[in-house]
């Protein structure tokens, strides 16, 4: 059975600014890079003061749903100048390998033209080298 997938607002994600820091810790669970887990812990005041330092739009950042149930996010900065960057993207562990990467870089992309990214700039994003999977879905 196809798993219907939708995605909403950050900023409209149920239970506000609590909910979407735990959201974005889980997202970060069992995160490696150099071959060992690094620990990441989010709070609502960690996510709030990320927000306006990183120039984070909530409205244009995505929260993925497979069959109603958060399975990532993507947190989206934009520039006056029309440059978009990409400053988080998670997949929530259980829902790691199904393939859910691709569509979320797709409505990653597709929300930040939407939101006043210039089609001519560039969004950028990092990622750890030893990323693998994650470099294949971008």
């Amino acid at each position: 059975m196809a798993k219907e997938l939708t995605f909403i607002d950050a900023s409209s994600f149920p239970g506000g600014l609590e909910a979407l820091a735990a959201l974005y810790t889980e997202t970060f669970q069992e995160y490696y890079s150099e071959g060992a887990l690094q620990p990441v812990l989010i709070t609502a005041d960690d996510l709030a003061s990320y927000v306006v330092d990183e120039q984070i739009d909530l409205d244009a950042s995505p929260v993925m749903l497979v069959d109603g149930e958060p399975a990532g996010l993507v947190t989206i900065g934009l520039r006056a100048h029309g440059e978009a960057y990409c400053r988080g993207f998670g997949i929530v562990p259980a829902f790691r390998g199904e393939k859910l990467g691709v569509p979320l870089a797709n409505e990653m992309v597709r929300r930040a033209l939407e939101h006043g990214a210039v089609e001519t700039s560039f969004m950028s994003l990092n990622c750890m080298a030893d990323n693998h999977s994650a470099i294949y879905s971008y």
